[in-house]
């Protein structure tokens, strides 16, 4: 051996140590690497499994399947991955040029000494042509930079720490379910191996349905319910959620004609969801979801039957007898009737029935219906009747049984209208509400009262105060005369010397006050009415003349304007006659239309002047202004003329009309210097307002409507208008001659009364 090779073993030899400890290095790594890899494949594919099966509910076979695929997967990557590595032959050169890789500056130093120290320790003739010196001058070199170099960063933990970042991952995600899931990941395990085992829920929902009764029929059997219901009802479902509540839950619907695949519940709070199947028509199957609760406790299938229905409903109705009423019939279920009438129901069920009943809504009473046997026209058939008396108004729903013992759902609803026995109403037609309420304490009371109702009166009473007297005076009007009618009106005379009985007087500056109660019929309670009162006011002499007088006045000036008005009207429709011809359809309308309206208003205004004039005419018959004056033939004949019952007007013209006519033809003598006069101004009162002037607007519309008949129409008008004239000129007359005979009058009783003064001091000096 020279000196050279004797130099290059002890490098090759160090050479070689580094190599080895290179390559155990490089093995290590290869080992944690692939370790880390089987470790983070093998948590990974765990978690996959336990959640597919935990989504899925895998079966048996795929989960047996995906156990084996999964374990033979783990032990081929632990061979390949983790076993293979470790038996790899990594010569020196392989060593040494991984080295090379992870440095380049050796610039293939480091594999030349390898082999250069290879071939030193063969020798003979792989040395030919080598210089030794250059060998081990290349050893050397390729010795010292290995020393200095960091051998241990050959091989970078970059890949590997990686690989046991993502082992880390799973191992904690593996680890945070096992501690928290521990009865699941338990139950996993076992199911991996082929055991049928439920996973633990965090939710379990409940299904509750309604209770069983004549709505819906229920079966169970284990966690499968059968419920039978009639076609049309709804079906409320209430779902519970157990354990952690779901944001929502589901109802999984299969089947159903027009039904969706699932429908969302309704939130009630403290884990309650609700949802309603609305007129359910065809069968279905359902069951709950929501959280990870995908099948719930109960799977329902629910199945419809055809209910029976409801064909004709008739009410017999028997009206309380005091009304008089026959009996009658209403069809269609509504019923409308009064208060007491009893109702005798029949209905006739479609299909077959086993038993019914009403139940009204408001009261909430329940009414059992009877089957009965009738016989008609299509034959012998059960019809269901009951009998209920109508006390208010209600609604009234008809529930069958069908013989499956199902109910008809949602029956309709059919109306009770209970009509009320009104109170009776009126009106106190005479005294008037006017401003000519007083009378004289020698004068009489015309009472007269306008009494109704809507089945029949029994009772009209007056009740008369007087003054501050604590016991009125009361008494029956109509007696006798009431029974069956539900209206009339009563008048009676009541002279005030025999109002308050014998020896007691109505006096100057009392008031008399008027009330009236009306009572009807009905049974068994009467109502009873108290119209509004009158209040009378008992004045003197002259108090009463004031009164008059003012009146008086009142009238003249309606006349006085009532006749300009019609003077205007006339002389308007003189100078319009003849331009009508001439003008345009449209425009003679307009005109005569606002002739035909202002003459309505004379006619209106005449009618006022007639009422007031019949009022005074009445205020003077029953107060004796005119002393000696003989009213007893008019008293009886206002008596005959308001004696008809029906006759419902306040005032009867056809009285003034028969006192004018018996006072012309001499049946009945003279009424009196005052009344005399009232009844000729009555009277032609009476002839403007009743016939001239209503002839005169009749003729206008005629004239307005008729352009053929249009200047006799005119004609006409023009002489009514003029006849209407005279008579508020007559009117007039009369009216100021009344003025100045009441002037007299007025004089003469101031000089009566100054007189009687004079008289009186006379006796009382001679005394």
């Amino acid at each position: 051996m020279t000196d050279a090779d004797a130099n290059i073993s002890p490098l090759a030899a160090r050479i070689a140590e580094l190599l080895r400890a290179q390559r155990r290095r490089i093995l290590g790594r290869l080992f944690w690497h692939g370790l880390g890899l089987c470790l983070a494949a093998a948590l990974f594919g765990l978690a996959l499994f336990y959640f597919t099966d935990r989504t899925l509910d895998l079966p048996v076979s795929l989960r047996l399947l995906a156990t084996a695929i999964g374990t033979g997967g783990f032990l081929a990557l632990l061979y390949y991955q983790v076993l293979r590595p470790q038996r790899l032959s990594l010569d020196h050169p392989d060593v040494a040029i991984a080295i090379e890789r992870r440095f380049p500056d050796l610039r293939q130093k480091l594999i030349s000494a390898v082999q250069l120290g290879d071939l030193a320790k063969v020798g003979g003739e792989q040395l030919r042509n080598q210089s030794p010196a250059m060998i081990e001058r290349v050893v050397a070199d390729a010795a010292a930079q290995l020393q200095a170099l960091p051998t241990e960063q050959v091989l970078t933990w970059r890949h590997t720490g990686r690989v046991w970042a993502a082992a880390a991952i799973a191992a904690t995600i593996v680890g945070v379910g096992a501690i928290s899931q521990g009865e699941a990941v338990a139950v996993f395990l076992r199911r991996a191996l082929g055991f049928d085992e439920a996973y633990p829920r965090q939710t379990t929902l409940r299904i509750e349905l309604p209770p069983a009764d004549p709505d819906y029929q229920i079966v169970r059997a284990g966690d499968h319910a059968t419920l039978t219901m009639a076609a049309g009802g709804d079906l409320p479902v209430l779902v519970y959620a157990d354990g952690v509540v779901p944001r929502e839950v589901f109802l999984a619907i299969e089947g159903g004609r027009g039904m969706p695949g699932q429908v969302a519940t309704a939130a009630r709070g403290a884990g309650r969801f609700r949802h309603v199947f609305r007129r359910v028509s065809d069968g279905f199957v359902f069951h709950a979801m929501g959280g990870d609760d995908d099948r719930g406790d109960l799977r329902v299938t629910v199945v419809t039957v055809r209910p029976p229905r409801v064909g004709t409903i008739r009410a017999a109705l028997e009206y309380p007898a005091y009304t008089g009423r026959a009996p009658s019939v209403q069809e269609g279920g509504g019923i409308e009737a009064l208060e007491g009438t009893k109702v005798v129901l029949e209905l006739a069920p479609l299909g077959e029935v086993t038993a019914g009943k009403l139940s009204f809504q408001e009261s909430g009473e329940q009414l059992p219906l009877e089957a009965r046997q009738v016989e008609d026209d299509g034959g012998r058939r059960t019809v269901l009747a009951g009998s209920f008396t109508l006390r208010k108004s209600d609604r009234y729903q008809v529930e069958l049984v069908s013989r499956e013992g199902l109910r008809n759902p949602q029956g309709a609803t059919y109306p009770v209208l209970v009509l009320p026995d009104t109170a009776p109403a009126g009106q106190l037609l005479s005294p008037a509400d006017d401003n000519l309420t007083a009378i004289l304490p020698n004068g009489t009371l015309p009472l007269r009262v306008l009494a109704k109702d809507d089945f029949g009166l029994a009772e009209i009473n007056a009740e008369i105060s007087v003054g501050d007297r604590q016991e009125p005076s009361r008494r029956g009007l109509a007696t006798g005369q009431l029974a069956g009618r539900q209206q009339i009106v009563t008048t009676e005379l009541l002279p005030l010397d025999r109002l308050l009985g014998e020896g007691t007087a109505v006096k100057e500056g009392e008031s008399i006050v008027v009330l009236v109660r009306v009572k009807d019929n009905c049974a068994p309670q009467a109502h009873e009415t108290k119209l509004p009162s009158r209040t009378l006011h008992v004045v003197g002499l002259s108090d009463m003349e004031r009164r008059v007088a003012g009146q008086f006045r009142r009238v003249r000036g309606d006349v006085e304007r009532t006749l300009e008005l019609q003077r205007e009207h006339r002389d308007r429709l003189t100078a319009l006659r003849g331009e009508f011809g001439a003008m345009p359809a449209n425009e003679r309308t307009a005109a005569l239309t606002a002739m035909q309206v202002a003459q309505g208003r004379v006619q209106s205004t005449g009618a006022r002047i007639h009422l007031e004039l019949m009022r005074l005419f009445n205020l003077h018959l029953f107060n004796p202004l005119d002393e000696g004056a003989q009213l007893a033939p008019a008293i009886e004949l206002y008596k005959a003329q308001h004696s008809n019952p029906d006759d419902l007007r306040p005032l009867v013209p056809e009285f003034y009309r028969a006192v004018s006519a018996a006072r012309a033809d001499g049946r009945i003598g003279s009424l009196g210097k005052l009344l005399d006069r009232i009844v000729g101004m009555t009277a032609g009162a009476d002839k403007i307002a009743e016939t001239l002037a209503p002839a005169c607007v009749q003729q206008l519309a005629g004239a307005r409507s008729d352009a053929n008949e249009l200047d006799a129409r005119l004609g006409a008008s023009l002489d009514l208008q003029t006849k209407i004239l005279a008579e508020l000129e007559t009117l007039l007359g009369r009216l100021d001659e009344w003025n100045e005979f009441q002037d007299v009058i007025s004089t003469a009783r101031a000089l009566r009364d100054n007189q009687r003064d004079v008289q009186s001091r006379t006796k009382a000096l001679r005394k």
